[in-house]
């Protein structure tokens, strides 16, 4: 059975102080394969990592039994730091920019990469890049990925965002904010929602889906627009959850569920994820309750 693919070419140690220190290994596309690992799916992760850091990260994962197949760099694996105020919850996020990527190590880990593309039917793209990458590398990514008929994931940011959709990846899901800025106008109403949409449909995107935070998501795959409504929660940290969010939805997807069914299990590992002190650290009690709260709606 072929695995989901994720790949996190900026990972990070993710610690985390709260009342006490925790470290994990953090990074988006590691927390889309642990999801996914926690619904009982079949992932690997890979990526970039270096240094003491970077070993870390391989162990904890090693450690946690989600499978992983990094290329090693000569840098240092970044520390990423969220403090969570403990009387009112507010958040705030230290992220270290990462180690710089050698012209060789970039060409060194396409080779990986198409390697493990063999033994995939989907590959997730997730988060920011390193220096020395290009912003064009996960477009350049996505269209190997293509000619190699695995369906492809895309969620970042910025310029490499604006080139990703160039690529025309099968599902597509930034943040509302993260779309704003690549389109450069407020998406502050359903009307400018769906038309944004249109758009990126009209690009060749097939699946796309808005992540709004506690406002839910929209999404479409071209035949109907649909709504999550979720429930309210104690939030502790939401640092995560829009990956946790691509880690129910592919991996229900990829099971042939409906784009509605799909949606819904995202929707309910994103507020899951809300409910851990650890990004991607979502419980299975914890998802099972929300799936009968979260309501979807059509748009």
């Amino acid at each position: 059975m072929k695995s989901i693919l994720t790949v996190t070419l900026n990972p990070a140690i993710d610690k985390t102080v709260r009342v006490k220190v925790t470290l994990s290994a953090g990074g988006k596309g590691l927390n889309v394969s642990r999801v996914i690992k926690t619904l009982g799916g079949k992932t690997i992760a890979t990526g970039l990592i270096g240094g003491a850091t970077g070993m870390f990260i391989k162990n904890k994962l090693n450690a946690e039994k989600i499978a992983n197949d990094f290329f090693f760099v000569s840098g240092e694996t970044r520390t990423n730091l969220t403090k969570i105020n403990p009387k009112n919850g507010e958040i705030t996020r230290v992220l270290e920019p990462g180690p710089v990527i050698s012209k060789k190590e970039a060409s060194d880990f396409r080779k990986k990469y198409c390697s493990l593309l063999a033994k995939s039917k989907y590959v997730v793209f997730t988060g920011s890049l390193p220096k020395g990458l290009k912003p064009g590398i996960y477009a350049e990514l996505v269209k190997i990925a293509k000619n190699k008929n695995v369906a492809t994931v895309l969620d970042t940011s910025k310029e490499a965002l604006r080139l990703g959709i160039k690529s025309k990846p099968f599902i597509l899901k930034p943040n509302l904010e993260e779309l704003e800025e690549v389109i450069g106008r407020k998406l502050n109403s359903i009307a400018k929602i769906k038309e944004a949409i249109q758009t990126l449909h009209h690009k060749g995107t097939e699946i796309v889906i808005i992540t709004m935070g506690e406002k839910g998501a929209v999404a479409s795959n071209g035949k109907e627009i649909l709504k999550t409504v979720l429930p309210k929660i104690k939030c502790i940290n939401n640092v995560g959850s829009g990956d946790s969010f691509i880690g129910g939805f592919v991996y229900s997807y990829s099971k042939g569920k409906s784009f509605s069914e799909s949606l819904k299990l995202a929707a309910a590992c994103g507020s899951a994820n809300a409910l851990s002190i650890n990004p991607g650290f979502c419980k299975k009690k914890d998802i099972n309750k929300l799936l009968k709260k979260i309501k979807i709606e059509r748009v």
